[in-house]
């Protein structure tokens, strides 16, 4: 979001997320029907996690490395127990 700061596009990132939420909307009930992400997640934590995650790589100009152990936790957390 910075980056198109800096380049003069604006955009209001809470608007982009919700389009989102139909999709990961869908994503999340068939994940949870085949039993591959825990019943009892749900869809604004699931969106806040993306989102949060997606805005700290980003801001905090993550490596390779730590994107990649990092959404194996974020991964590891959406598993059933």
């Amino acid at each position: 979001m910075g980056l198109l700061a800096e380049e003069g596009t604006e955009i209001e990132p809470g608007d982009q997320i919700m389009a989102l939420a139909d999709p990961f909307g869908a994503l999340l009930e068939a994940a949870q029907r085949a039993g591959t992400v825990r019943a009892d997640a749900r869809l604004d934590e699931v969106m806040a996690l993306v989102a949060a995650t997606g805005h700290g790589a980003v801001a905090g100009g993550w490596s390779d490395d730590l994107r990649r152990r990092t959404v194996e936790l974020v991964k590891d957390a959406l598993r059933p127990r």
